[in-house]
């Protein structure tokens, strides 16, 4: 699991690469991550989801209890 949160340094070379062609001056949370850990990414927008949904549901159920 630690090896998913490695990236080598061809890998980083290549998005520092897109990074400078792109003449970008600042950059993401989500383009950092995702290009370096997709499934870090996958994994932080699926808890976001899953969030929100139980907010909404226990706002409904506060709701109902009211």
């Amino acid at each position: 699991m630690l090896n998913d949160l490695v990236i080598d340094y061809k890998k980083f070379k290549k998005i520092a690469q897109v990074i400078k062609e792109h003449k970008m001056k600042e950059i993401s949370f989500e383009f950092l991550v995702g290009s370096c850990f997709p499934n870090v990414l996958e994994n932080i927008k699926e808890e976001m989801r899953i969030q929100y949904t139980k907010g909404y549901t226990d706002g409904l159920k506060s709701k109902e209890e009211e």
